[in-house]
Protein backbone atom coordinates (compact mmCIF):
# COMPACT_ATOMS: atom_id res chain seq x y z
CA UNK A 1 0.00 0.00 0.00
CA UNK A 2 1.45 3.30 -0.70
CA UNK A 3 3.34 4.77 2.17
CA UNK A 4 1.58 7.42 4.82
CA UNK A 5 0.73 10.70 3.61
CA UNK A 6 2.26 12.20 6.57
CA UNK A 7 5.48 10.55 6.11
CA UNK A 8 5.24 11.71 2.47
CA UNK A 9 4.99 15.53 3.77
CA UNK A 10 7.83 15.05 5.99
CA UNK A 11 10.18 14.22 2.99
CA UNK A 12 8.64 16.89 0.77
CA UNK A 13 8.86 19.78 3.08
CA UNK A 14 12.71 19.06 3.82
CA UNK A 15 13.92 18.45 0.09
CA UNK A 16 15.13 21.50 0.26
CA UNK A 17 18.53 20.19 1.42
CA UNK A 18 20.15 17.00 1.52
CA UNK A 19 18.80 14.31 3.53
CA UNK A 20 20.71 13.75 6.83
CA UNK A 21 21.55 10.02 7.86
CA UNK A 22 18.21 9.69 9.95
CA UNK A 23 16.01 11.25 6.83
CA UNK A 24 17.87 9.08 3.90
CA UNK A 25 16.71 5.47 6.69
CA UNK A 26 13.21 7.38 6.35
CA UNK A 27 13.54 7.59 2.77
CA UNK A 28 14.58 4.09 2.59
CA UNK A 29 12.07 2.45 4.74
CA UNK A 30 9.18 4.51 2.94
CA UNK A 31 10.45 3.11 -0.38
CA UNK A 32 10.65 -0.44 0.86
CA UNK A 33 7.55 -0.11 2.57
CA UNK A 34 5.97 0.52 -0.63
CA UNK A 35 7.64 -2.09 -2.69
CA UNK A 36 6.18 -4.81 -0.17
CA UNK A 37 2.68 -3.57 -0.40
CA UNK A 38 2.56 -3.77 -4.38
CA UNK A 39 3.97 -7.21 -4.21
CA UNK A 40 1.48 -8.12 -1.30
CA UNK A 41 -1.26 -6.93 -3.99
CA UNK A 42 0.35 -8.66 -7.17
CA UNK A 43 0.34 -12.23 -5.16
CA UNK A 44 -3.56 -11.16 -3.83
CA UNK A 45 -4.07 -10.86 -7.59
CA UNK A 46 -2.42 -13.91 -9.41
CA UNK A 47 -5.01 -16.51 -11.00
CA UNK A 48 -5.77 -19.03 -9.29
CA UNK A 49 -4.66 -22.79 -11.06
CA UNK A 50 -4.07 -26.03 -9.94
CA UNK A 51 -1.16 -27.62 -8.79
CA UNK A 52 0.73 -30.51 -10.06
CA UNK A 53 -1.08 -33.76 -9.91
CA UNK A 54 1.11 -35.24 -7.60
CA UNK A 55 3.80 -35.96 -10.61
CA UNK A 56 7.60 -36.25 -9.45
CA UNK A 57 9.55 -33.54 -9.92
CA UNK A 58 12.53 -32.77 -13.03
CA UNK A 59 14.95 -31.07 -10.64
CA UNK A 60 14.24 -30.21 -6.96
CA UNK A 61 15.97 -26.87 -6.30
CA UNK A 62 16.10 -25.76 -2.52
CA UNK A 63 12.65 -25.80 -1.44
CA UNK A 64 11.27 -25.57 -5.07
CA UNK A 65 10.33 -28.50 -7.47
CA UNK A 66 10.84 -27.72 -10.96
CA UNK A 67 9.29 -29.27 -14.06
CA UNK A 68 10.74 -28.90 -17.46
CA UNK A 69 9.24 -28.16 -20.42
CA UNK A 70 6.19 -27.49 -19.14
CA UNK A 71 5.48 -24.12 -20.09
CA UNK A 72 5.59 -24.39 -23.44
CA UNK A 73 1.78 -24.16 -24.47
CA UNK A 74 1.12 -21.68 -21.04
CA UNK A 75 -0.20 -18.03 -22.47
CA UNK A 76 0.66 -15.74 -19.24
CA UNK A 77 -3.09 -14.83 -18.82
CA UNK A 78 -3.89 -10.44 -18.74
CA UNK A 79 -2.56 -8.74 -15.96
CA UNK A 80 -5.49 -7.48 -13.49
CA UNK A 81 -6.14 -3.49 -14.06
CA UNK A 82 -5.47 -3.39 -10.20
CA UNK A 83 -1.85 -4.75 -10.20
CA UNK A 84 -1.16 -2.34 -13.11
CA UNK A 85 -2.79 0.70 -11.47
CA UNK A 86 -0.51 -0.19 -8.24
CA UNK A 87 2.66 -0.26 -9.96
CA UNK A 88 1.67 3.00 -11.50
CA UNK A 89 1.44 4.65 -7.77
CA UNK A 90 4.53 2.53 -6.82
CA UNK A 91 6.63 4.37 -9.18
CA UNK A 92 5.38 7.42 -8.51
CA UNK A 93 6.52 6.98 -5.47
CA UNK A 94 9.96 5.58 -6.15
CA UNK A 95 10.39 8.83 -8.24
CA UNK A 96 9.72 10.70 -5.62
CA UNK A 97 11.63 9.27 -3.13
CA UNK A 98 14.56 9.01 -5.56
CA UNK A 99 15.02 12.79 -5.95
CA UNK A 100 14.93 12.91 -2.22
CA UNK A 101 17.52 9.91 -1.86
CA UNK A 102 19.33 10.04 -5.42
CA UNK A 103 22.69 8.16 -4.23
CA UNK A 104 20.70 5.16 -2.96
CA UNK A 105 21.13 2.14 -4.68
CA UNK A 106 18.06 0.26 -3.73
CA UNK A 107 16.00 2.96 -4.68
CA UNK A 108 17.59 3.59 -8.24
CA UNK A 109 17.12 0.00 -8.48
CA UNK A 110 13.67 -0.42 -7.96
CA UNK A 111 12.81 2.59 -9.63
CA UNK A 112 14.33 0.66 -13.20
CA UNK A 113 13.17 -2.49 -12.56
CA UNK A 114 9.42 -1.27 -12.16
CA UNK A 115 9.56 0.87 -14.88
CA UNK A 116 10.95 -1.81 -17.11
CA UNK A 117 8.23 -4.10 -16.18
CA UNK A 118 6.02 -1.28 -16.76
CA UNK A 119 6.94 -1.47 -20.38
CA UNK A 120 8.25 2.27 -19.65
CA UNK A 121 11.87 1.59 -21.28
CA UNK A 122 12.44 5.39 -22.20
CA UNK A 123 11.80 6.54 -18.68
CA UNK A 124 13.30 3.28 -17.33
CA UNK A 125 16.45 4.86 -18.81
CA UNK A 126 16.58 7.77 -17.79
CA UNK A 127 16.68 6.91 -14.43
CA UNK A 128 19.50 4.51 -15.00
CA UNK A 129 21.05 7.57 -16.47
CA UNK A 130 19.68 9.90 -13.05
CA UNK A 131 21.05 7.17 -10.96
CA UNK A 132 23.32 8.71 -8.55
CA UNK A 133 24.72 5.61 -6.55
CA UNK A 134 27.37 3.34 -6.63
CA UNK A 135 29.12 4.29 -10.65
CA UNK A 136 29.43 0.39 -11.12
CA UNK A 137 25.86 -0.42 -10.03
CA UNK A 138 24.58 2.61 -12.26
CA UNK A 139 26.43 1.09 -15.17
CA UNK A 140 24.36 -2.09 -14.43
CA UNK A 141 21.26 -0.79 -14.48
CA UNK A 142 21.88 0.66 -18.10
CA UNK A 143 23.02 -2.65 -19.41
CA UNK A 144 19.36 -3.90 -17.74
CA UNK A 145 17.53 -1.18 -19.50
CA UNK A 146 19.18 -1.72 -23.04
CA UNK A 147 18.94 -5.28 -22.69
CA UNK A 148 15.27 -5.08 -21.93
CA UNK A 149 15.04 -2.61 -24.99
CA UNK A 150 16.77 -5.34 -27.28
CA UNK A 151 19.40 -3.17 -27.71
CA UNK A 152 22.22 -5.95 -26.81
CA UNK A 153 25.10 -4.45 -28.20
CA UNK A 154 25.34 -1.11 -25.97
CA UNK A 155 24.44 -3.46 -23.23
CA UNK A 156 27.16 -5.58 -23.38
CA UNK A 157 29.71 -2.36 -23.62
CA UNK A 158 27.65 -1.31 -20.42
CA UNK A 159 27.98 -4.34 -18.65
CA UNK A 160 31.79 -4.70 -19.60
CA UNK A 161 32.30 -1.49 -17.79
CA UNK A 162 30.22 -1.99 -14.75
CA UNK A 163 32.12 -5.01 -14.65
CA UNK A 164 35.72 -3.72 -15.00
CA UNK A 165 34.76 -1.10 -12.01
CA UNK A 166 33.11 -3.71 -9.49
CA UNK A 167 34.54 -4.79 -6.41
CA UNK A 168 36.05 -8.03 -6.91
CA UNK A 169 33.54 -10.38 -5.03
CA UNK A 170 30.74 -8.78 -7.03
CA UNK A 171 32.78 -9.20 -10.82
CA UNK A 172 33.60 -12.57 -9.67
CA UNK A 173 30.26 -13.48 -8.61
CA UNK A 174 28.77 -12.41 -11.78
CA UNK A 175 31.34 -13.89 -14.04
CA UNK A 176 31.24 -17.48 -13.10
CA UNK A 177 29.37 -19.63 -15.21
CA UNK A 178 28.95 -22.69 -12.81
CA UNK A 179 25.48 -22.74 -13.05
CA UNK A 180 24.54 -22.13 -16.08
CA UNK A 181 27.38 -24.71 -17.56
CA UNK A 182 26.18 -28.58 -17.81
CA UNK A 183 29.44 -29.60 -16.87
CA UNK A 184 31.93 -27.32 -15.52
CA UNK A 185 35.67 -28.24 -17.19
CA UNK A 186 37.92 -28.66 -14.71
CA UNK A 187 40.17 -26.22 -16.20
CA UNK A 188 37.23 -23.78 -15.31
CA UNK A 189 36.33 -24.96 -11.85
CA UNK A 190 39.69 -24.99 -10.47
CA UNK A 191 41.24 -22.06 -12.30
CA UNK A 192 40.86 -18.27 -9.66
CA UNK A 193 37.97 -16.22 -10.80
CA UNK A 194 40.73 -13.76 -12.94
CA UNK A 195 42.48 -16.37 -14.80
CA UNK A 196 39.18 -17.78 -16.35
CA UNK A 197 38.58 -14.71 -18.55
CA UNK A 198 40.10 -16.35 -21.72
CA UNK A 199 37.94 -19.34 -20.92
CA UNK A 200 34.99 -17.53 -20.14
CA UNK A 201 35.59 -15.59 -23.66
CA UNK A 202 35.47 -19.22 -25.59
CA UNK A 203 32.33 -19.89 -23.52
CA UNK A 204 30.45 -16.79 -24.58
CA UNK A 205 31.44 -16.98 -28.32
CA UNK A 206 30.03 -20.07 -28.59
CA UNK A 207 26.88 -19.07 -26.37
CA UNK A 208 25.22 -16.40 -28.67
CA UNK A 209 22.48 -17.73 -29.88
CA UNK A 210 22.35 -14.94 -33.47
CA UNK A 211 25.83 -13.71 -34.80
CA UNK A 212 23.73 -11.55 -37.05
CA UNK A 213 21.98 -9.98 -34.38
CA UNK A 214 24.28 -7.02 -33.07
CA UNK A 215 25.83 -7.45 -28.99
CA UNK A 216 25.67 -11.42 -27.61
CA UNK A 217 22.06 -11.58 -26.08
CA UNK A 218 22.94 -14.98 -23.88
CA UNK A 219 25.71 -12.61 -22.49
CA UNK A 220 23.56 -9.74 -21.49
CA UNK A 221 20.95 -11.92 -20.56
CA UNK A 222 23.15 -13.69 -17.82
CA UNK A 223 24.08 -9.99 -16.51
CA UNK A 224 20.82 -8.87 -16.86
CA UNK A 225 19.79 -11.60 -14.67
CA UNK A 226 22.30 -10.99 -11.93
CA UNK A 227 20.67 -7.31 -12.02
CA UNK A 228 17.71 -9.24 -11.25
CA UNK A 229 18.96 -10.72 -8.20
CA UNK A 230 20.18 -8.03 -7.06
CA UNK A 231 16.71 -6.11 -7.02
CA UNK A 232 15.68 -8.91 -4.27
CA UNK A 233 18.18 -7.86 -1.94
CA UNK A 234 15.99 -6.54 1.26
CA UNK A 235 13.24 -6.61 -1.14
CA UNK A 236 9.73 -8.40 -1.13
CA UNK A 237 9.70 -11.23 -3.52
CA UNK A 238 6.86 -11.86 -5.83
CA UNK A 239 7.04 -16.03 -5.06
CA UNK A 240 5.41 -15.25 -1.12
CA UNK A 241 8.52 -16.76 0.35
CA UNK A 242 11.84 -15.11 1.61
CA UNK A 243 14.39 -14.95 -1.15
CA UNK A 244 17.05 -17.08 -1.17
CA UNK A 245 19.93 -19.08 -2.82
CA UNK A 246 17.60 -21.26 -4.22
CA UNK A 247 15.52 -18.90 -6.09
CA UNK A 248 19.11 -16.86 -6.80
CA UNK A 249 20.47 -20.63 -8.67
CA UNK A 250 16.89 -20.57 -10.65
CA UNK A 251 17.02 -17.16 -12.09
CA UNK A 252 20.66 -17.67 -13.01
CA UNK A 253 19.78 -20.49 -14.65
CA UNK A 254 16.67 -20.16 -16.31
CA UNK A 255 15.81 -16.49 -15.83
CA UNK A 256 12.78 -14.37 -14.92
CA UNK A 257 9.43 -15.85 -14.99
CA UNK A 258 7.04 -14.56 -17.48
CA UNK A 259 4.32 -15.31 -15.14
CA UNK A 260 2.70 -16.57 -12.03
CA UNK A 261 0.02 -18.33 -11.06
CA UNK A 262 -1.63 -19.10 -7.22
CA UNK A 263 -1.67 -22.66 -6.28
CA UNK A 264 -5.54 -23.55 -4.91
CA UNK A 265 -4.55 -27.20 -4.92
CA UNK A 266 -5.24 -28.56 -1.57
CA UNK A 267 -1.82 -30.06 -2.22
CA UNK A 268 -0.31 -26.40 -2.68
CA UNK A 269 -0.50 -25.36 0.83
CA UNK A 270 2.01 -25.89 3.72
CA UNK A 271 0.43 -25.08 6.96
CA UNK A 272 -2.09 -22.68 5.50
CA UNK A 273 0.87 -20.57 3.63
CA UNK A 274 0.63 -19.54 -0.07
CA UNK A 275 2.34 -21.54 -3.09
CA UNK A 276 3.15 -19.82 -6.02
CA UNK A 277 3.87 -21.58 -9.10
CA UNK A 278 5.77 -19.73 -12.09
CA UNK A 279 6.02 -20.20 -15.25
CA UNK A 280 8.83 -19.59 -17.66
CA UNK A 281 9.49 -18.30 -21.10
CA UNK A 282 7.80 -20.64 -23.73
CA UNK A 283 10.17 -22.61 -25.84
CA UNK A 284 13.41 -21.51 -24.50
CA UNK A 285 16.05 -23.47 -25.43
CA UNK A 286 19.92 -23.94 -24.53
CA UNK A 287 22.56 -22.15 -26.04
CA UNK A 288 25.51 -22.48 -23.79
CA UNK A 289 27.96 -24.97 -24.77
CA UNK A 290 28.94 -28.65 -23.90
CA UNK A 291 32.08 -28.87 -22.17
CA UNK A 292 33.31 -31.41 -25.30
CA UNK A 293 32.29 -28.08 -27.39
CA UNK A 294 34.53 -25.68 -24.71
CA UNK A 295 37.11 -28.03 -24.32
CA UNK A 296 37.53 -29.15 -28.30
CA UNK A 297 35.30 -26.52 -30.70
CA UNK A 298 36.26 -28.71 -33.49
CA UNK A 299 33.83 -31.75 -32.58
CA UNK A 300 31.08 -29.27 -33.13
CA UNK A 301 29.23 -30.88 -36.29
CA UNK A 302 26.19 -29.93 -38.75
CA UNK A 303 23.18 -31.10 -36.46
CA UNK A 304 25.14 -32.23 -33.70
CA UNK A 305 24.50 -29.12 -31.54
CA UNK A 306 20.94 -29.93 -30.02
CA UNK A 307 19.28 -26.58 -28.31
CA UNK A 308 16.39 -28.27 -26.95
CA UNK A 309 17.44 -31.12 -24.96
CA UNK A 310 14.78 -32.74 -22.09
CA UNK A 311 16.30 -31.40 -19.40
CA UNK A 312 18.78 -28.59 -19.88
CA UNK A 313 20.98 -26.74 -17.36
CA UNK A 314 20.07 -22.98 -17.97
CA UNK A 315 17.67 -21.67 -20.65
CA UNK A 316 17.00 -18.60 -22.51
CA UNK A 317 14.56 -17.41 -25.19
CA UNK A 318 15.44 -14.85 -27.37
CA UNK A 319 12.83 -12.19 -27.39
CA UNK A 320 12.74 -10.94 -31.05
CA UNK A 321 11.36 -14.72 -32.03
CA UNK A 322 8.12 -16.12 -31.03
CA UNK A 323 10.25 -19.61 -31.41
CA UNK A 324 14.11 -20.52 -32.35
CA UNK A 325 14.97 -23.79 -33.71
CA UNK A 326 17.42 -25.56 -35.57
CA UNK A 327 17.58 -25.28 -39.55
CA UNK A 328 16.43 -28.99 -40.75
CA UNK A 329 19.39 -30.32 -43.17
CA UNK A 330 20.49 -26.56 -45.58
CA UNK A 331 22.61 -28.00 -48.31
CA UNK A 332 25.84 -26.78 -47.68
CA UNK A 333 28.95 -27.01 -50.05
CA UNK A 334 32.84 -25.96 -49.21
CA UNK A 335 34.67 -24.81 -52.77
CA UNK A 336 38.37 -24.24 -52.31
CA UNK A 337 39.89 -21.63 -54.59
CA UNK A 338 43.79 -21.80 -53.96
CA UNK A 339 44.47 -19.85 -50.01
CA UNK A 340 40.95 -19.46 -49.99
CA UNK A 341 37.66 -21.29 -49.64
CA UNK A 342 34.11 -20.43 -51.22
CA UNK A 343 31.54 -21.76 -48.86
CA UNK A 344 28.03 -21.48 -50.46
CA UNK A 345 24.50 -22.77 -48.22
CA UNK A 346 21.08 -22.69 -49.62
CA UNK A 347 18.24 -23.21 -47.14
CA UNK A 348 14.89 -22.57 -46.09
CA UNK A 349 12.75 -21.69 -42.89
CA UNK A 350 9.44 -23.46 -43.67
CA UNK A 351 6.78 -22.50 -41.09
CA UNK A 352 3.91 -24.57 -39.71
CA UNK A 353 0.70 -23.46 -37.56
CA UNK A 354 2.35 -24.68 -34.44
CA UNK A 355 5.45 -23.46 -34.72
CA UNK A 356 4.18 -19.44 -35.61
CA UNK A 357 4.97 -17.61 -39.04
CA UNK A 358 8.43 -17.51 -40.26
CA UNK A 359 7.67 -13.91 -41.47
CA UNK A 360 5.83 -11.77 -38.92
CA UNK A 361 4.13 -8.29 -40.29
CA UNK A 362 7.09 -5.72 -40.56
CA UNK A 363 4.84 -3.58 -39.37
CA UNK A 364 4.18 -5.08 -35.82
CA UNK A 365 7.97 -4.81 -33.95
CA UNK A 366 9.08 -1.36 -35.42
CA UNK A 367 12.66 -2.72 -35.77
CA UNK A 368 12.22 -3.88 -39.95
CA UNK A 369 13.67 -0.94 -41.95
CA UNK A 370 12.50 -2.67 -45.04
CA UNK A 371 9.42 -2.66 -47.35
CA UNK A 372 7.40 -4.96 -49.64
CA UNK A 373 8.18 -8.37 -49.45
CA UNK A 374 11.29 -8.27 -47.53
CA UNK A 375 10.21 -10.10 -44.49
CA UNK A 376 13.79 -11.82 -42.72
CA UNK A 377 17.45 -11.80 -42.80
CA UNK A 378 19.47 -14.81 -43.26
CA UNK A 379 23.54 -14.92 -42.62
CA UNK A 380 26.43 -17.39 -43.45
CA UNK A 381 29.14 -16.46 -40.82
CA UNK A 382 32.35 -17.92 -40.17
CA UNK A 383 34.67 -17.02 -37.28
CA UNK A 384 38.11 -18.45 -36.48
CA UNK A 385 38.21 -17.79 -32.74
CA UNK A 386 36.51 -16.07 -30.22
CA UNK A 387 38.37 -12.43 -30.42
CA UNK A 388 38.92 -12.60 -34.71
CA UNK A 389 36.42 -9.79 -36.50
CA UNK A 390 33.53 -12.35 -38.17
CA UNK A 391 33.17 -12.62 -42.04
CA UNK A 392 29.12 -12.75 -43.01
CA UNK A 393 27.36 -12.70 -45.67
CA UNK A 394 23.53 -11.28 -45.15
CA UNK A 395 20.65 -11.45 -47.42
CA UNK A 396 17.01 -10.05 -46.62
CA UNK A 397 13.54 -11.38 -47.89
CA UNK A 398 11.21 -13.90 -47.53
CA UNK A 399 13.61 -16.82 -48.81
CA UNK A 400 14.28 -19.25 -49.91
CA UNK A 401 18.14 -18.22 -49.23
CA UNK A 402 21.66 -18.59 -50.65
CA UNK A 403 23.92 -17.31 -49.64
CA UNK A 404 28.31 -17.58 -50.69
CA UNK A 405 30.91 -16.85 -48.48
CA UNK A 406 34.79 -16.19 -49.10
CA UNK A 407 36.93 -16.97 -46.46
CA UNK A 408 40.82 -17.91 -45.45
CA UNK A 409 41.53 -21.63 -45.82
CA UNK A 410 41.74 -22.37 -42.32
CA UNK A 411 39.57 -23.75 -39.80
CA UNK A 412 37.09 -22.08 -37.89
CA UNK A 413 33.21 -22.17 -36.66
CA UNK A 414 30.24 -21.85 -39.52
CA UNK A 415 27.14 -20.46 -38.62
CA UNK A 416 23.75 -20.55 -40.53
CA UNK A 417 21.15 -18.49 -39.42
CA UNK A 418 17.60 -16.75 -39.99
CA UNK A 419 15.34 -14.95 -38.15
CA UNK A 420 12.04 -13.08 -39.35
CA UNK A 421 10.41 -9.57 -38.93
CA UNK A 422 7.99 -9.19 -35.96
CA UNK A 423 7.35 -10.80 -32.73
CA UNK A 424 5.52 -13.50 -33.76
CA UNK A 425 8.39 -14.32 -36.72
CA UNK A 426 11.14 -17.66 -35.71
CA UNK A 427 14.66 -18.08 -36.06
CA UNK A 428 16.88 -20.79 -36.54
CA UNK A 429 20.18 -21.87 -37.12
CA UNK A 430 22.76 -24.58 -37.54
CA UNK A 431 26.01 -24.21 -36.28
CA UNK A 432 29.32 -26.45 -36.96
CA UNK A 433 33.34 -26.63 -36.85
CA UNK A 434 34.78 -26.29 -40.75
CA UNK A 435 37.86 -28.11 -40.29
CA UNK A 436 39.47 -26.97 -43.50
CA UNK A 437 43.20 -28.11 -43.35
CA UNK A 438 45.92 -29.45 -45.88
CA UNK A 439 44.22 -32.46 -46.93
CA UNK A 440 45.41 -34.77 -49.69
CA UNK A 441 46.60 -33.45 -53.31
CA UNK A 442 43.18 -35.26 -55.10
CA UNK A 443 40.40 -34.20 -53.32
CA UNK A 444 36.31 -33.98 -54.25
CA UNK A 445 34.29 -31.39 -53.22
CA UNK A 446 31.02 -31.53 -51.55
CA UNK A 447 28.53 -32.92 -54.22
CA UNK A 448 25.54 -29.88 -54.73
CA UNK A 449 21.89 -30.93 -56.00
CA UNK A 450 20.22 -28.57 -58.06
CA UNK A 451 17.09 -27.96 -59.99
CA UNK A 452 18.50 -29.23 -63.58
CA UNK A 453 16.01 -28.29 -66.70
CA UNK A 454 17.71 -30.64 -68.74
CA UNK A 455 20.83 -32.53 -69.73
CA UNK A 456 21.42 -30.50 -72.48
CA UNK A 457 21.31 -27.10 -70.74
CA UNK A 458 23.31 -28.24 -67.20
CA UNK A 459 25.67 -25.34 -65.57
CA UNK A 460 29.29 -25.41 -65.84
CA UNK A 461 30.36 -23.62 -63.01
CA UNK A 462 29.73 -22.84 -59.14
CA UNK A 463 28.20 -19.45 -60.08
CA UNK A 464 26.19 -20.58 -63.06
CA UNK A 465 24.79 -23.56 -60.52
CA UNK A 466 24.42 -21.44 -57.78
CA UNK A 467 20.65 -19.61 -58.32
CA UNK A 468 19.04 -23.10 -58.88
CA UNK A 469 20.48 -24.66 -55.91
CA UNK A 470 17.85 -27.01 -53.69
CA UNK A 471 17.37 -25.71 -50.24
CA UNK A 472 17.35 -29.01 -48.76
CA UNK A 473 18.24 -33.05 -49.38
CA UNK A 474 14.95 -33.59 -50.11
CA UNK A 475 13.98 -35.40 -53.07
CA UNK A 476 10.77 -37.25 -54.98
CA UNK A 477 11.42 -40.55 -56.41
CA UNK A 478 11.21 -40.23 -60.31
CA UNK A 479 12.45 -36.52 -60.20
CA UNK A 480 15.47 -35.67 -61.97
CA UNK A 481 17.80 -33.50 -60.27
CA UNK A 482 21.29 -31.68 -60.89
CA UNK A 483 24.51 -32.68 -59.14
CA UNK A 484 27.17 -30.40 -59.54
CA UNK A 485 31.03 -30.69 -57.54
CA UNK A 486 34.27 -30.00 -58.39
CA UNK A 487 37.80 -32.16 -58.16
CA UNK A 488 40.93 -30.38 -57.05
CA UNK A 489 44.35 -30.32 -58.67
CA UNK A 490 46.46 -33.34 -58.27
CA UNK A 491 49.59 -31.96 -60.15
CA UNK A 492 51.46 -30.54 -63.05
CA UNK A 493 50.71 -33.87 -65.44
CA UNK A 494 47.41 -34.74 -67.42
CA UNK A 495 45.86 -37.76 -65.60
CA UNK A 496 43.44 -40.38 -66.45
CA UNK A 497 40.61 -40.12 -63.50
CA UNK A 498 37.92 -42.84 -63.23
CA UNK A 499 34.56 -41.39 -61.59
CA UNK A 500 31.46 -43.36 -59.70
CA UNK A 501 28.93 -41.87 -58.34
CA UNK A 502 26.02 -44.20 -56.67
CA UNK A 503 23.05 -43.83 -54.70
CA UNK A 504 22.35 -46.16 -51.75
CA UNK A 505 19.47 -46.68 -49.84
CA UNK A 506 20.34 -45.94 -45.44
CA UNK A 507 17.36 -46.75 -43.94
CA UNK A 508 15.94 -50.21 -43.29
CA UNK A 509 12.94 -51.98 -41.47
CA UNK A 510 13.90 -54.66 -38.46
CA UNK A 511 13.44 -56.71 -39.95
CA UNK A 512 16.12 -56.68 -42.69
CA UNK A 513 18.64 -55.52 -40.16
CA UNK A 514 17.95 -58.45 -38.07
CA UNK A 515 18.31 -60.66 -41.44
CA UNK A 516 21.76 -58.69 -42.26
CA UNK A 517 22.71 -59.63 -38.88
CA UNK A 518 22.20 -63.11 -39.33
CA UNK A 519 24.37 -62.91 -42.55
CA UNK A 520 20.72 -63.73 -44.05
CA UNK A 521 20.85 -60.33 -46.15
CA UNK A 522 23.98 -58.45 -47.75
CA UNK A 523 24.64 -54.69 -47.73
CA UNK A 524 21.95 -52.35 -49.26
CA UNK A 525 22.59 -52.21 -53.03
CA UNK A 526 23.17 -48.81 -54.74
CA UNK A 527 19.41 -47.87 -56.31
CA UNK A 528 21.82 -45.60 -59.10
CA UNK A 529 25.42 -46.44 -59.82
CA UNK A 530 27.25 -44.59 -62.55
CA UNK A 531 31.06 -45.24 -63.61
CA UNK A 532 33.11 -43.06 -66.27
CA UNK A 533 36.85 -42.45 -67.48
CA UNK A 534 37.96 -38.98 -68.23
CA UNK A 535 41.66 -37.92 -69.40
CA UNK A 536 41.62 -34.64 -67.09
CA UNK A 537 44.48 -31.92 -68.10
CA UNK A 538 46.73 -30.48 -66.09
CA UNK A 539 45.66 -26.48 -66.78
CA UNK A 540 42.73 -25.59 -64.18
CA UNK A 541 43.52 -25.82 -60.14
CA UNK A 542 39.69 -26.80 -60.01
CA UNK A 543 37.83 -28.96 -62.31
CA UNK A 544 33.87 -28.72 -62.34
CA UNK A 545 31.32 -31.30 -63.14
CA UNK A 546 27.79 -31.72 -63.15
CA UNK A 547 25.48 -33.91 -64.50
CA UNK A 548 21.50 -34.83 -64.36
CA UNK A 549 20.74 -37.98 -62.29
CA UNK A 550 17.41 -39.63 -62.79
CA UNK A 551 16.42 -41.37 -59.81
CA UNK A 552 14.20 -44.39 -60.12
CA UNK A 553 10.21 -45.30 -58.64
CA UNK A 554 11.65 -46.95 -55.77
CA UNK A 555 11.33 -46.90 -51.87
CA UNK A 556 11.43 -43.57 -50.09
CA UNK A 557 13.87 -43.20 -46.48
CA UNK A 558 16.98 -42.07 -46.37
CA UNK A 559 19.87 -42.25 -48.94
CA UNK A 560 23.60 -41.61 -49.22
CA UNK A 561 25.12 -40.05 -52.85
CA UNK A 562 28.34 -40.77 -52.74
CA UNK A 563 30.89 -39.41 -55.61
CA UNK A 564 34.54 -41.08 -55.63
CA UNK A 565 37.45 -40.45 -57.97
CA UNK A 566 40.29 -42.20 -58.45
CA UNK A 567 43.94 -41.21 -60.29
CA UNK A 568 46.59 -44.21 -60.00
CA UNK A 569 46.99 -44.96 -56.46
CA UNK A 570 44.90 -41.76 -55.11
CA UNK A 571 40.79 -41.81 -54.67
CA UNK A 572 39.23 -39.27 -53.05
CA UNK A 573 35.08 -39.25 -52.13
CA UNK A 574 32.50 -36.91 -50.55
CA UNK A 575 28.67 -37.73 -49.79
CA UNK A 576 25.39 -36.02 -49.32
CA UNK A 577 22.60 -37.76 -47.07
CA UNK A 578 19.39 -37.28 -49.52
CA UNK A 579 15.76 -38.03 -48.38
CA UNK A 580 13.78 -39.30 -51.05
CA UNK A 581 10.01 -39.47 -50.54
CA UNK A 582 7.76 -41.21 -52.98
CA UNK A 583 5.41 -39.61 -55.22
Amino acid sequence: MPFPFSLLVLLVTQAGSAPGPADSAAVLDAARAAQAAFERLRIDHLPAAMGSSGAECDEIVGRFCFWHGDDDDWVPPPEHPRVRAARDRLIAQLDSLGRLSPGHDWIAGQRVRYLVEHGRLDAAARAGAECGGTPWWCLALSGYVHHAARRFAPADSLFAAALARAPQADRCAWTDLSWVLDEVPREYRRAPCDRRRALEERIWWLADPLYLTPGNERRTEHYARHVLSRFQDQARSGYAVRWGDDLDELLIRYGWPAGWERNVSRRGYDGGGRSIISHHAPRSREFMPTRQFITDPATITQGGWDIDPDRPRSTYAPPYARSFETLRDPQVGVFRRGTSAVVVAAFDVKADEREGTWAGDPGTSGVNPLQGEATGEAALVFLPGPITPAIVSRSMGPGPFRLALTIPWQPGLVSLEAVGWGDSARAARSRWWLPLSGGASLAVSDPLLFDAPGPDSLANTLEEVFSALRTDGVVRAGDRVGVYWETRDWGDQPVVARFSLTVTRTGEGWLRRAARTLRLAGRNQPSVSLGWTEVLDDAPAVHPRSLALGLPDGPGGAYVLRIEVRVAEQTAWAERRLMVERR
